[in-house]
């Protein structure tokens, strides 16, 4: 299919298709094209060159290319959906780039034990749908215009909407089975032992399944994923409340007692996030002087406790300068609704954002350093609507601050927002907060504040891929 790639023998290219057939292995130039871009900061493109693109439909395939690949000295790349703005899915220094998307299998819902299994390239969607019909739900509720495919899910360590009392997706699994950079594959939890189902995490040894979690695809291709289920709630409610800028402390000691109590999920959104609603189209109210929005979800066993922890939440949020917003929670909190509050909509694929975590008691400070910046660059406006969105666990919040770009054509705003990128998460890393994923894309003060766990990260990096084949990032010593 299409021109052979200058940069890789042909004798490559056939034996791949005689691993997986033909109609599965594509040098085709546009492709290739396709699969070698990613977003990146400013909103403009980030370019590597797959010289070929290779779609397996097993584990077994999966593996025989892998070690195919290593034996040879060709890169590969795992790629998901395509969604990531790190610059973790991209065959920067060429080779092969492996497309799970055949693997999509969901191979088990395990009701007795509250446990899923899929193949690596499910997508987190098409779990989500079949779950909802057993009265079940996925760990998170992920906002992205296409659904992760669950491996991604795992390497990039999604999160969410409703992961304030379960934890990201990596917080949730009970094993994964992966292809090392060797070729080997392994089984990790205690879907180890023969006929032994996905049912735990640890085994007695090691936790060895944090080594794929948040890794980008670079210590392995993930093509089992066995996770945790929640029920839906049989009783629900969703509040709104809102709060002044002044107010931020009151706003945080709000979050810790809301987060302390097992909220079922707290969405923090700003002004920004309900601009085309309330404001050029005039279809919301909100009050003047309200700056964050917050969606409280609440959950409860009966109908007279979900009255019970409504009027707790209501209470720490009125004791903390909560402003009640009526129906809004109802309104802006779930589709079809999302219309509401997404403001982001008319150029969500024009848009850039950073995403890192930080602990509550540091939301004024962040807050401060992102929108003090922002207006340095003459971007607090309604031109690059500054959103703000950040979904909370525990103890910490994870912000994920974007911007419109009304032309990301043009050259010289494109470069200006990469400064303001590159600038704000230095100043974030400086102040301690910790990023969502490792990639090319980000500034290196954030790995070298990392100071010796960096360090630590390459060598295991080094010890499961010694010919750095899987995912050669920059990030992690490139080739």
């Amino acid at each position: 299919m299409g021109d052979k790639p200058k940069d890789l023998d042909p004798k490559i290219i056939e034996v791949l298709k005689e691993i997986v057939g033909a109609e599965n292995v594509t040098t085709s130039p546009v492709i290739r094209k396709f699969y070698s871009y990613g977003l990146g900061p400013g909103g403009d493109l980030l370019e590597g060159k797959a010289d070929v693109v290779v779609l397996p439909r097993s584990t077994e395939e999966v593996s025989r290319i892998v070690k195919f690949a290593n034996e040879n000295d060709v890169p590969i790349v795992p790629r998901g959906a395509g969604t990531s703005q790190w610059g973790t899915n991209m065959a920067t220094f060429g080779g092969i780039s492996l497309d799970l998307c055949l693997m999509d299998k969901i191979i088990e819902i395990d009701e007795d034990n509250m446990v899923a299994v899929a193949e690596g390239g499910c997508s987190t969607y098409k779990l989500m749908f079949e779950l909802d019909k057993r009265g079940l739900a996925f760990p998170v509720s992920p906002l992205y215009t296409t659904g992760p495919r669950i491996g991604a899910a795992v390497a990039c360590n999604i999160t969410g909407c409703h992961m304030t009392r379960f934890g990201r997706m990596g917080d949730n699994l009970t094993g994964l089975e992966a292809v090392l950079p060797t070729g080997e594959v392994v089984t990790l939890g205690s879907g180890a032992y023969p006929n032994t189902p996905f049912y735990h995490r640890y085994v007695g040894g090691p936790d060895l399944i944090g080594l794929f979690v948040n890794a980008g695809g670079t210590t392995g291709v993930l093509t089992k994923v066995a996770f945790r289920l929640k029920t839906k709630p049989s009783h629900q409610e969703i509040l709104g409340y809102g709060w002044r800028k002044e107010d931020m402390q009151s706003l945080t000691k709000a979050m810790y007692e809301l987060q302390k109590r097992y909220v079922y999920d707290f969405f923090l959104l700003n002004e920004w996030n309900f601009y085309h609603a309330a404001k050029k189209e005039k279809r919301l109210s909100l009050p003047p002087e309200v700056h964050f929005i917050g969606l409280i979800s609440i959950d409860g066993e009966t109908q007279e406790h979900l009255k019970w922890r409504v009027e707790t939440f209501r209470d720490i949020c009125r004791e903390n300068a909560g402003v009640d917003l009526g129906e809004l929670g109802k309104v802006a909190m779930g589709p079809p609704h999302y219309r509401m509050w997404h403001s982001v909509s008319p150029w969500l694929q024009h848009m850039q954002a950073t995403y890192f975590y930080n602990p509550l008691n540091k939301f004024p400070e962040v807050y401060g350093i992102y929108e003090t910046l922002t207006r340095q660059y003459g971007f607090w406006n309604e031109e690059y609507l500054p959103t703000w969105f950040s979904f909370h666990c525990r103890n910490t919040m994870n912000p994920y601050p974007l911007l419109a770009i009304t032309n990301p054509k043009i050259p010289e705003q494109l470069a200006n927002i990469r400064k303001w990128w590159n600038e704000l998460n230095t100043e974030l890393t400086k102040i301690g907060c910790c990023q969502y994923l490792m990639g090319d894309a980000l500034p290196q003060i954030v790995f070298d504040n990392l100071g010796p766990l960096y360090g630590f990260m390459k060598k295991i990096k080094t010890a499961l891929d010694p010919n750095n084949i899987m995912n050669p990032q920059l990030t992690y010593g490139g080739r």
